[in-house]
């Protein structure tokens, strides 16, 4: 592909506009010219004073085109994997990580039983001397509430396990698409620039050609006219391919200054997934497949959630026991006097000592938690529901991928099978009869559209093949 779009630069303007001699082997491609396409001593009318741009002058060009120096380095570039082990690293995953570190927390919360409680008081007479001093303590003994609360954490932090690594899939899946998209817009950049060049070699020699009488203007403009098209959708080009890299710079956690280079070419990539084994599975394996997947034990646990809530609603419905001990110092007396053992006159007071225990019972009378009970048992009923959908889509969503990966790769055949090499004769065969003034400048661009087109299409085939893999990995629950 890189060697046909490279002859199109020398060759797409000498087909409108001027002839050379090509000398050496070359693979063959759309715009080498054949041995036997001209009568012997053809030689198109061109001005010595306009320059013929020569093979040997495509041959020393490099062997990289500038589209792909910007965003292909096979020396310090990435794979797509390793771009996906780069973005499991990004904030988003680091968070969602976090995140499971907070349900081990509450885990660990929730294991603990209720602190008792201790409370101090003294109370003084007011113009008095009477005082009081008492110290109590409240031990909850939270019955049958302990179990409850903990089965409710563990499964919010199984379902956290869960949601991360969901969140991985996805962002891997997310990752491995747009590191193609990227592939796709370079190759088209590619492409595109090329065309660039050729139109706008055309049309200097076309000018070059009107202004010598050895032309038209007619075609001059017409060229001109191709050449400002093909800069208007090079830039195009161009800023999808920047927008696609700058996209993927955030999706793998990088900062906008940080350069980024992949290892690869769109064809390369599809190439190296095309030789890789197809996913054979029967229907007990995808059966196990949609369980192992995390979002479908994700679903499943919130079914458990729910009724571990229900659980811990009814135990909150019972009644709960609090023990209570309590001491109090009392010193009291009268203003009168009295007589003790001896018959002696004493003032009427006394030091006392007084130690309470009991126990407080909860009395869940009224409220048994009625409505919060009726809540969780139909949450509960609606994970179910939730659980059953997603296995269902997620059964489509192999069987759709499947179908996608074995018709991508038919598609990848027909353009790769003769296709391609049709549309590449056509236009030489196009170009050889404007050479001998069978086929008009319009006629040529038509057919070089055409032949464009199609590489297109291939781009898009290559695209389709490689999403179809990466969309085929993600269902199946693969992240690594």
């Amino acid at each position: 592909m890189r060697a046909t779009i490279t002859r199109f630069v020398a060759t797409a303007a000498i087909a409108l506009g001027a002839s050379t001699t090509w000398v050496g082997a070359q693979a063959p491609g759309p715009f080498s010219r054949s041995s036997g396409g001209l009568p012997a001593g053809f030689r198109p009318n061109v001005p010595r004073s306009v320059s013929v741009l020569r093979l040997e002058d495509v041959r020393t060009a490099p062997a990289q085109p500038a589209a792909l120096q910007r965003y292909i380095d096979e020396a310090r570039g990435l794979t797509i994997e390793d771009l996906v082990a780069l973005a499991l690293k990004a904030p988003s995953i680091l968070a969602s990580r976090a995140r499971v570190d907070m349900a081990r927390g509450d885990l660990a919360q929730a294991g603990l039983r209720p602190n008792p409680t201790a409370s101090f008081e003294r109370r003084d007479e007011i113009g008095g001397a009477d005082n009081q001093l008492m110290a109590g303590i409240t031990w909850p003994l939270d019955l049958s509430r302990k179990s409850g609360r903990t089965d409710v954490a563990r499964q919010q932090l199984v379902g956290a396990e869960q949601v991360a690594a969901d969140l991985e899939r996805q962002l891997a899946a997310t990752v491995r698409r747009q590191a193609s998209r990227l592939l796709a817009a370079v190759r088209q950049l590619e492409i595109q620039e090329t065309i660039s060049n050729a139109a706008r070699q055309t049309r200097e020699l076309l000018a070059a050609r009107a202004e010598s009488g050895a032309g038209l203007p007619l075609e001059r403009d017409i060229a001109d006219v191709e050449w400002r098209r093909a800069e208007a959708d090079l830039a195009r080009q161009r800023a999808g391919a920047d927008t696609a890299l700058a996209e993927l710079r955030a999706l793998v956690g990088l900062p906008a200054e940080t350069p980024l280079f992949l290892s690869e070419t769109l064809e390369a990539a599809a190439r190296r997934r095309a030789t890789e084994p197809p996913s054979a599975l029967d229907a007990a394996a995808i059966a196990r497949t949609v369980d192992a997947r995390p979002d479908v034990r994700a679903a499943e646990s919130q079914i458990a959630l729910a009724a571990a809530r229900t659980d811990l609603l009814r135990r909150d419905a019972r009644p709960d026991v609090s023990l209570i001990g309590s001491y109090m110092r009392m010193d009291a007396g009268f203003s009168q006097l009295g007589l003790d053992a001896g018959g002696q006159a004493v003032p009427i007071r006394g030091v006392f000592h007084n130690a309470t225990f009991g126990a407080m019972v909860s009395l869940p009378w009224r409220n048994r938690q009625q409505g919060a009970i009726a809540a969780s048992t139909a949450a509960e009923s609606a994970a179910r529901h939730d659980l059953e959908a997603l296995r269902l889509s997620v059964s489509a969503q192999i069987d759709a991928a499947r179908v996608r990966e074995e018709q991508a790769g038919r598609v990848w055949e027909i353009y790769s099978g003769g296709l391609r090499d049709l549309a590449a004769k056509n236009l030489e065969v196009t170009r050889e009869s404007h050479r001998l003034g069978r086929a008009t400048l319009v006629q040529v661009l038509a057919e070089t559209r055409r032949y464009l087109e199609v590489e297109t299409a291939y781009t898009g085939a290559l695209l389709d093949t490689l999403d179809a893999r990466f969309a085929l990995a993600s269902a199946l629950g693969v992240i690594r």
